[in-house]
Parts: structure tokens; C-alpha cells; sequence
């Protein structure tokens, strides 16, 4: 068996390029908790690194999205009901899966609580790998908030896994570094069976030296509706946090701003839901399309329903990924 030493990988555009030397057959990749397709988008910019077999959600709205971009309708099924695994669900025929379970359980402003029932979808993923025997699938990424570290799902996920006989690599990586004025920290895993390589994945890093973070001017819309700008004058919540200085303003022209986490709540929650632009002395929320511009996804092939309001946007990419960092932990699960 030739396993790659066990390394940091570098760059995307390294590790793509030594990627796409490969000759082995592309992953077929089980989107579970797809939202608005974060890991379809990434594979659709770099092709090398696999193919969506099947897409799955609760969310209907965020199904829809996806179609509108990618053409593949997502299963919308429940993940913690066992019936949707037995009919709807085609997970046998998937060598790779990729999760990006509910994170309320376990992120700061969360229940944090075992009995928050948001957590049964990610349960019922554990059981169905519990029982899979032979078709458990090759290879396997995870997302979630850091939080999740040091849970009691975190325990069970890990034990899983290596009692199925997986090989492990757990990370927390931001898309600030690779050069996005963004702050998203998240928990990353990746797990191939030990069949494939006794060592587990290389670690994803960004190289030493790595280019200084892109100026935010370059993610911003040339034209702003009038629906962003926020009257910070009159007298209420918003203009309390501002004189409190409880709210995470970037100027527009500052070149070294890097933004908050934009969460599901932005634009509905005023604190610790993301960033706003100042621009001129005002003040304005981001729009949807700047949003997904700093996660990644492609300005012009990825688009809106005309239906979708811009709160229901917000809260989509509030909980979908950060591209660059998907891409090279998906690459990172090729080297073997």
C-alpha cells in the first residue's frame, strides 16, 4: 500500500495541481445538509475533485436554490428519519460523503444542551454508519462550528470512526487565510478507511508566506439597494448597540478589513450575526451577493430565484461554507 507522507499540503493552486496528476476515479460524493449547495459549487470550480451522486436537505427553499444553479434537484427528506435512509436516500452507492450537520447544538449561542433535538439528524448519520457493514463509503468530510470539538458528539463521532476502521485528521481553519477578508472559523474532519492509507489525511494549511489577505473593496457592489443602508439616527436597538459599540463595523476603503462570520441570524439579529460596511460615514448591511462573493462562490454562475427574499438569502448563506477552505479539504481526501 502507497500512502503520501504524512505533510501539511499547501495552496489550492498546489494542491489542485497535484490533485489533478491523479489518475484514480473522481469521489462520488453524498452532499448530506447540502443547503444551498456549498460543496456542489466547489466542485463545479475545480471538477477534478468529484462528482455530486446525490444532494440531500430538509429544506425545500434551499432545494430550490439548488436546482436553480446546479440543475440536480436535492432529495428533501428528514436526515434523522430512518425511512428517508431506506427509500430516499442512496447512500450505498456514494464513496464519499460529506456532512455539515446542524451546529446550533454546540456553537456559543446554542442550546448546548443533549437534548436539543437538532442533533438527531447528525445521530441518525452515526447510526446508519454504525449498521452500514461493507457499504460504508471511503472516504469522509465534516463541517461544523469549533465548539463541536469536546462534545459528547464529538466523542461518539471519533469513536465511530475508529472502531469502522477510518483514519483521522480533525482541523479548525479559517478563510482568512487563504486570503479572504473573512473570519470563519470552522472545525474541519477528514477520515479515509485504513484500507486506502494507514496515515491518516495530510493536513490542510495554507503555505508559509501566503499572500496578504484581498483588499474588501473587491467584494463589494458597484450599485447598493436602498434596503441596506440602516438610519443609525433614530432612537432604538440598532442605535443602542452602535453607541455601546457593541456591532462589527469595516470601512469600505480600510484595505486590511476583514470581516465577522455572517450567521443564519444576519439581518434579523443586530449583534454577533456578522459585519457592517461603513461607507462614506454611513452605515449598511452587507448585500447577499457581496456575502457569498467573500465564501466563494462564483459572482456570475451562481445565482437567486427572484422569489427568494433577501432576510431568507441572508440565513442561507449564513449557513452555508467557505469555498476556498471546502476545495482543499476535499483535495486533501484525493492523495490517495
Amino acid at each position: 500500500m502507497h500512502c503520501v507522507p504524512r505533510q501539511s499540503l499547501g495552496t489550492r493552486n498546489h494542491l489542485l495541481a497535484k490533485v489533478a496528476t491523479k489518475s484514480r476515479k473522481m469521489m462520488q460524493i453524498l452532499e448530506l445538509f447540502s443547503g444551498i449547495g456549498g460543496v456542489a459549487e466547489a466542485v463545479r470550480q475545480s471538477p477534478q475533485l468529484g462528482r455530486i451522486h446525490q444532494a440531500v436537505d430538509i429544506d425545500q427553499q434551499c432545494a430550490r436554490v439548488y436546482a436553480h444553479n446546479f440543475g440536480d434537484s436535492p432529495v428533501v427528506a428528514t436526515i434523522e428519519s430512518p425511512h428517508s435512509w431506506q427509500t430516499n436516500i442512496d447512500w450505498r452507492s456514494a464513496d464519499a460523503w460529506w456532512l455539515s450537520p446542524p451546529c446550533q447544538p454546540y456553537c456559543r449561542r446554542g442550546r448546548q444542551a443533549a437534548d436539543d433535538p437538532r442533533r438527531a439528524a447528525f445521530q441518525q448519520v452515526m447510526r446508519v454508519l454504525q449498521s452500514a457493514g461493507d457499504a460504508v463509503p471511503q472516504r469522509i468530510a465534516m463541517e461544523n462550528v469549533p465548539e463541536f470539538r469536546g462534545s459528547d458528539d464529538h466523542q461518539q463521532w471519533l469513536r465511530l470512526l475508529n472502531e469502522l476502521g477510518y483514519r483521522v485528521t480533525e482541523q479548525c481553519l479559517c478563510p482568512s487565510a487563504w486570503q479572504r477578508p473573512n473570519r470563519r472559523l470552522r472545525y474541519y474532519v477528514t477520515a479515509w478507511r485504513s484500507d486506502i492509507c494507514e496515515q491518516p489525511p495530510p493536513p490542510v494549511t495554507p503555505s508559509p508566506g501566503s499572500l496578504p489577505v484581498d483588499p474588501l473593496s473587491t467584494y463589494l457592489d458597484a450599485e447598493v439597494d436602498d434596503n441596506l443602508w440602516i438610519d443609525d439616527t433614530q432612537p432604538g436597538a440598532f442605535a443602542t448597540a452602535l453607541q455601546a459599540g457593541a456591532l462589527h463595523i469595516v470601512d469600505a476603503d480600510d484595505e486590511q478589513a476583514c470581516t465577522a462570520c455572517f450567521t443564519g441570524g444576519y439581518g434579523k439579529s443586530i449583534k454577533q450575526a456578522g459585519s457592517y460596511l461603513r461607507v462614506g460615514g454611513r452605515l449598511r448591511r452587507f448585500s447577499p451577493n457581496e456575502i457569498q462573493r467573500l465564501l466563494g462562490f462564483d459572482a456570475h454562475a451562481f445565482t437567486w430565484p427572484d422569489d427568494i427574499p433577501l432576510r431568507r438569502r441572508w440565513k442561507m448563506l449564513g449557513n452555508s461554507l467557505a469555498l476556498p477552505v471546502v476545495r482543499d479539504v476535499l483535495a486533501s481526501l484525493m492523495y490517495n
